[in-house]
């Protein structure tokens, strides 16, 4: 009786937890449903059981929830791989309440599943579940560069080659990355190139 007790207050504990969950996601705008079903792409009659959807943004992330007294392992974030994949979902994230084993850390970082432990996560956090960011990237590419390199006479230096330019480059490799840059940064002052939004 004592062992059941038990595990019904680490339930209902784990319950109201994901309540939290749930109320401080809704506070953000966002359509979110506990006890999903949703319909399989390759299989529109079958639903598949999801524990929280969040939709926002145009974009679908899912939240599996586990309360167990041993630490999540490889498998569940195999199936969580699967079921990404299945479901067209743009993110994952894995929530336990007893932690997670080395494997199953090791596997979900290589496989972009996100592991949250129950009872660490902030308010902040969860609020910003399901949330998109928008990146501006610049890419330049330089092609056929010439690069002139101008010295003061000094008769009491040596001569300066082109070899030993060469040297210095090949040796100092940032130094060219340097020069680079900064006619990256000339452009973007000048404005002749504006950064393109994707």
């Amino acid at each position: 009786m004592k062992q059941h007790n038990k595990k019904t207050e680490k339930g209902e504990r784990f319950e109201k937890q994901i309540k939290r969950i749930l109320d401080l996601i809704h506070h953000a705008d966002a359509q979110i449903e506990w006890n999903d079903r949703i319909p399989d792409p390759d299989n529109p009659k079958q639903g598949r059981q999801i524990d929280i959807t969040i939709r926002r943004d145009n974009t679908l992330t899912i939240v599996e929830c586990r309360a167990h007294e041993d630490p999540q392992d490889v498998k569940w974030i195999e199936e969580l791989i699967g079921r990404r994949i299945s479901l067209n979902a743009n993110m994952v994230i894995a929530v336990s309440s007893s932690g997670f084993t080395g494997g199953a850390i090791s596997k979900a970082k290589n496989y972009g599943i996100i592991l949250r432990n129950l009872s660490k996560l902030s308010d902040e956090e969860i609020a910003s579940w399901g949330q998109t960011v928008a990146l501006i990237v610049t890419f330049y590419e330089y092609k056929n560069v010439c690069i002139e390199v101008f010295f003061r006479k000094d008769e009491n230096k040596p001569l300066v080659t082109s070899r030993n330019i060469y040297d210095y480059f090949r040796d100092n490799i940032f130094r060219l990355i340097e020069i680079y840059n900064g006619a990256a940064e000339t452009l973007e002052k000048k404005q002749f190139i504006t950064p393109a939004e994707y």
